[in-house]
This record gives C-alpha cells, sequence and structure tokens, in this order.
C-alpha cells in the first residue's frame, strides 16, 4: 500500500503481513485496508479489513456477521458506519447453464455496521438478481470454482465488487458477471434499477450511449457530487477501450442519459480491478484496472498527470480533504520503522 502526493512522489507505504488487496485513507485520518489470501472472494475466515493508524497500530478488525467478509468494498457512511460485502454460501441447480444439478454458489450480501461492528441494515442477492442474469459469463464462472462449500465446488454467479450510497434510501452496486449496476431501495430490498447486462423489468433505457454492449465486467459505480452515476467500465470483451462512462438518471421516465466518457490512449484492455473517484476540485482520478497506470483528469476530461507503477492496482483512492499531511505521513513512518 502506497501514499502518493501529486507529484508522483511516495509518502507513506506499508507491506502488511496478509495481501492487501487495496488501501485507502479515511476521513478521520486512519487507514483501512483489505486482507486478502488469494482465493479470489471470501471464502476464507481470516479475511478482514484492518483499520490502522498512520503509524501502523491495528486499532480494529471489520468482518461481517454470520458469513465471510470479501474484500471489495468498504464505503464510509456519514455518522461513522459501514458498508462492506461478503459471499453468502447456498445451493443451486444449475444444470440449465451447463452446471451441475446439484452446485455450491455465493450470492452477494452487503452489510452495514457501526463501529462496535453491530449489524445495522443488510442485503443479499438472493431472491432479487436471478440466475439467468449471469448470461454470458456462465462459461467463465463454471469453468472457475473455487474452494469446496459443503463437499461442493463452489461458483460465483454475482461478483459484486462496489457498494455506493444513494441519497438516504437507495444503495447502488456494481456487479461484475452480470455486466450491471444496480440501484437497491433500503426498505424493501428490492431493485430500484438496472443498468446494462440482460434486460430485466427495472432495466433503464439508456440514450445516446455509443456503445453497442453498454458494459463489461465494469467496477466501481459511483455517484458524483452533482449526482451522476460513474461507472469504470472494463469493457471486457467487448470491442472497444476501457472507459469511465457517466450517466444522469432519470428515474422517472426510466432513462439513463448519457454524459461522456474517460479514456487514456495509454490502454487498451482492462481484465479486471479498477476505479473512478471524483476530487474536490471536479476532476477525477482512474485507476485502470490490471494496468499499471493512474491516470489524473481535470473537469473538463483533459490528462493533469500519469502516475506509471511497478505493478498493476485494484483502486486508487484520493485522500479525503484534511484526512493527511505530508508530515503526519512521514511521522507515521518513521514510528514504523522505529518498531522494526
Amino acid at each position: 500500500m502506497i501514499v502518493f502526493d501529486q507529484s508522483g512522489e511516495p509518502r507513506w507505504w506499508l507491506s502488511p503481513d496478509t495481501r492487501a488487496l487495496w488501501a485507502q485513507i479515511l476521513a478521520d485520518g486512519t487507514i483501512a485496508w483489505a486482507r486478502s489470501f488469494g482465493d479470489g472472494y471470501g471464502l476464507d475466515p481470516r479475511m478482514a479489513h484492518e483499520v490502522r493508524t498512520q503509524d501502523g497500530r491495528l486499532l480494529r478488525l471489520v468482518k461481517t456477521r454470520g458469513t465471510i467478509v470479501d474484500g471489495h468494498e468498504f464505503a464510509e457512511l456519514d455518522g461513522g458506519n459501514v458498508l462492506v460485502d461478503a459471499y453468502a454460501p447456498e445451493t443451486a441447480d444449475l444444470r440449465r447453464f451447463g452446471g451441475p444439478a446439484e452446485a455450491a454458489v455465493v450470492s452477494a450480501e452487503i452489510q452495514e455496521l457501526d463501529r462496535q461492528g453491530r449489524v445495522r441494515w443488510r442485503w443479499s442477492s438472493r431472491g432479487h438478481i436471478g440466475l439467468g442474469e449471469t448470461g454470458r459469463w456462465w462459461r467463465n464462472v463454471l469453468g472457475n470454482p473455487r474452494r469446496r462449500l459443503q463437499g461442493l465446488a463452489s461458483f460465483d454467479p454475482v461478483h459484486i465488487n462496489s457498494i455506493e450510497p444513494r441519497g438516504s434510501d437507495e444503495v447502488v452496486i456494481s456487479t461484475r458477471h452480470t455486466d450491471a449496476v444496480y440501484g437497491i431501495r433500503r426498505d424493501s430490498g428490492g431493485i430500484a434499477w438496472k443498468l446494462g447486462g440482460s434486460q430485466t423489468p427495472e432495466s433503464l433505457r439508456v440514450v445516446g450511449d455509443p456503445a453497442r454492449k453498454l458494459l463489461g465486467g465494469q467496477h466501481d459505480a459511483r455517484i458524483s457530487a452533482d449526482g451522476l452515476l460513474s461507472v469504470y467500465d472494463n469493457g471486457k470483451d467487448r470491442p472497444r477501450r476501457p472507459r469511465v462512462v457517466f450517466y444522469r438518471l432519470d428515474l422517472e421516465r426510466r432513462v439513463a442519459l448519457y454524459r461522456g466518457q474517460l479514456n487514456d490512449d495509454g490502454v487498451t484492455t482492462s481484465h479486471c480491478c479498477g476505479s473512478a473517484r471524483q476530487l474536490p476540485d471536479g476532476g477525477w482520478l482512474v485507476s485502470w484496472g490490471d494496468n499499471r497506470l493512474v491516470t489524473r483528469f481535470d473537469r473538463e476530461g483533459r490528462t493533469l498527470f500519469r502516475l506509471r507503477l511497478a505493478a498493476p492496482t485494484f483502486r486508487a483512492v484520493p485522500v479525503p480533504p484534511g484526512a493527511a499531511t505530508a508530515a503526519g505521513l512521514d511521522r507515521g513512518l518513521a514510528r514504523m520503522a522505529a518498531r522494526r
């Protein structure tokens, strides 16, 4: 995990005892990262989000209740609660998709946790996102079984990879294996709208997007300060480059209005991962997934800098205003070095 300044200089770094899927500085200046053990999704009970001080002291471990936490999301809410994801095991008949009659699958689960680890809200894709919505991804899913659950190989038909609040009554999620972004009603758990993927009664009509196939294995769906939906669209197996695409949602008319996109000429494919985050000045910070490049755009879409890395990133997350200073990060590094 590395914190860079805007000139590309590393100001803080840590290589933890476990793999780190991704990291972020939180609004209070602490640093959170997702432990990873290489299983691809939450099947290892050691999985957790670690929250540490800038000098590396462990403050708490964040885990879901009743399931094994997954590392894809740790979204702060006003008041200190967080939204995290998990993969909850169940069984299903997958014969109509070319799989076994009795298979272990994992549903996507969201839990809102308070600072004491208590569950304040939870949601599951089971009963809300149908197995048929996995569509073209079934070949990949069935060809990539994971560790065995209940004596059965485990399959991942949904693969949630981002969670974002939209106001107080809705949560926006991205699920890679459906090529879709969903709006989830907090009160009922029902699907309020769907963007991309297979057609369902909740699907929005898209106006103006030049892409013939909207989304492809997308990651990191967010709501910008002015209410736009931004999506880091990997374009996985689509005849186009990866992009950050913007939509204005008009839910009364059931329409998503295309409002432009960002590209980098140095990126032609993006198998997985990636992120797009708005900065306080209206610009954007984009990690291009399994590419060794992070790009900073201004609010007009012009490239301000490119950060070329030694290895690909899962995400690049801006430091919240006031959450860290160069002097504070230097002190944290010095204290960690003194303890070694």
